[in-house]
């Protein structure tokens, strides 16, 4: 998977919110991008606000927002210093949060508490 987001310059995950109310959590596959420094544009459906941070990890759009991601795949095009800006928040932010240790030291807190 990791030569296909080498090859590219965005991700675009423009998810929704079914009829039913079924949802994304987080897709792995804004995590795995974000980890591999590439700028995402995606709506906030589900979880996905919770990591794709406007302006600091990628942009979010209105879901079913056509023209909103026409816009902003345009101005990731347009502005190299955008991309990397958030590609670069991208990967600090999952470096951050998502780091084994952390989580590790989580679950041994509840193993121990429980």
């Amino acid at each position: 998977m990791a030569c296909h987001y080498a090859g590219a310059d965005v991700l675009v995950v423009p998810s929704v919110v079914a009829g039913d109310g079924d949802r994304d959590g987080v897709p792995n596959v804004i995590l795995e991008a974000m980890a591999g420094g590439l700028p995402v544009v995606a709506t906030g459906a589900g979880g996905i606000g919770e990591v794709v941070i406007d302006g600091l990890t990628g942009v979010l759009v209105g879901q079913r927002d056509g023209a909103g991601i026409a816009a902003a795949i345009s101005r990731l095009h347009a502005d190299a210093q955008l991309r990397q800006q958030l590609a670069e928040g991208a990967r600090r932010f999952v470096a951050r949060e998502f780091e084994p240790a952390r989580w590790l030291d989580k679950l041994q807190q509840l193993f121990t508490q429980g």
